[in-house]
């Protein structure tokens, strides 16, 4: 039996790089805490047990890794992902074609290898729902900790932490815009003058071809967690395409450049 347990939650009280007591997607907050040591925990979502899937499902999962031990290894805290089951028992995760937005594996040892997260800051994902057969219905799970993790040494008695899980619809991939090049998106994320950075393409201003453009910015903590740049389309203003989670320390789309 699980011994990992869901609350809502207000958020953080005092993070150092978001607003406190409050989320980044819309919809509640909930706390989780779980034993490590255990092993992986799966929880259902509260209000998402029973979802329409169609080929235009997405999953938006946004965590916060908290207290005292979250800043240590092995960092307990940061094994947090998703998945989906239908009601035979199957599980999105079961589909060894299925990646999040920064293309890794949605299994917790994969999620939680690929070190993308980072402690005490809102860390958001999102994964496509698109491989599970359409007008099907399905539960959201929470997955915390993993079957590695829990061999590991130096675990705390009890990980915590928030956390926030949106479904929407999204259009398929023929239906957005194709854009003719990219922008970066840096560390000039953190005030309103950084929104000079994402041009649209009508811009009367001239910009420099894609080839010219530096490579994406890399932020390489000083600890064992690191993870992958992102980028967005030139001329899609990240405000509105993301709305719901740019307010990650500027922008949720690109975490590691900021």
């Amino acid at each position: 039996m699980s011994t990992a347990h869901l609350a809502p939650a207000a958020g953080p009280a005092d993070p150092p790089s978001s607003r406190p007591r409050v989320g980044v997607l819309p919809g509640p907050v909930f706390a989780f805490t779980f034993d490590p040591a255990v092993g992986e925990h799966r929880v259902d979502v509260p209000e998402l047990t029973d979802i329409v899937l169609t080929s235009e499902t997405v999953l938006h999962w946004a965590f916060y890794a908290d207290g005292r031990d979250a800043t240590h290894a092995p960092h307990a805290a940061l094994a947090v992902t998703v998945d989906v089951r239908l009601p035979d028992g199957r599980r999105l995760s079961d589909h060894a074609a299925v990646r999040d937005r920064y293309d890794f594996p949605l299994d917790a040892e994969a999620q939680f290898g690929a070190k993308w997260s980072f402690p005490e800051q809102w860390n958001a994902d999102t994964v496509s729902l698109a491989p599970l057969s359409s007008d099907r219905r399905g539960a959201v799970e929470l997955v915390l900790g993993t079957a590695s993790l829990a061999a590991a040494s130096g675990l705390p008695a009890r990980a915590t932490g928030f956390v926030q899980v949106l479904v929407e619809e999204r259009p398929s991939p023929g239906d957005i815009p194709q854009w003719s090049g990219w922008t970066r998106v840096g560390a000039a994320t953190r005030g309103p003058a950084s929104r000079a950075a994402t041009r649209s393409r009508r811009s009367p201003y001239p910009t420099a071809s894609p080839s010219s453009r530096p490579p994406p910015m890399r932020r390489t903590p000083a600890g064992p967690i690191a993870r992958p740049c992102t980028t967005i389309p030139l001329g899609v203003d990240w405000r509105l395409s993301s709305s719901r989670i740019s307010r990650v320390r500027g922008s949720a789309i690109a975490p590691c450049c900021r």
